[in-house]
């Protein structure tokens, strides 16, 4: 009876020992396996000109990603100082004339500033005026309900 429990322990420690070294085996190949596609046609003396190589590689691709970064940055910015964002409102001001031949029209930056054209035509003459907009707010006056329209709409169309 002890033999057999001798017997049975050491039948249990053999087959985790197997199945351990399977284990290990079946690891140490896969790993040897990739090794080998890694280093495949270069010789002891490529393989550290090889890595220097792309160690080098590594470097010059990270500066150029953080000079495109800083680039794309720049151009960011610059892209928010253009006009970006219209507004086009059309209205007739004269009760005795037919039709919205009359128009305010926006045109905005990011930062909501930029210019208002206002066309008003009349049955003898056209008249043109144009205010400056910084941050939605009118800097030349005040702004009649068709160019608050106007403006609220150019912002109302930011892009982001």
């Amino acid at each position: 009876m002890f033999g057999e429990k001798i017997n049975f322990s050491a039948n249990m420690i053999f087959l985790v020992l197997v199945i351990w070294n399977l284990g290990l085996t079946a690891f140490f190949w896969v790993s040897w396996r990739h090794y080998r596609r890694l280093v495949k046609g270069v010789g002891r003396e490529n393989l550290q000109k090889l890595m220097d190589k792309i160690l080098k590689q590594l470097k010059e691709r990270e500066v150029a990603g953080k000079e495109a970064k800083e680039l794309l940055e720049v151009l960011e910015k610059k892209g928010e100082q253009g006009y970006q964002q219209m507004g086009l409102v059309r209205f007739n001001p004269f009760a005795e004339m037919g039709g919205n031949q009359s128009f305010s029209f926006a045109l905005l930056d990011g930062d909501d500033s930029g210019f208002l054209i206002t066309s008003l035509h009349g049955r003898s003459l056209t008249r043109l005026y144009i205010k400056r907009v910084k941050q939605g707010k009118a800097v030349d006056g005040k702004l009649s309900k068709e160019e608050e329209l106007a403006v609220k709409q150019a912002i109302g169309r930011k892009t982001k």
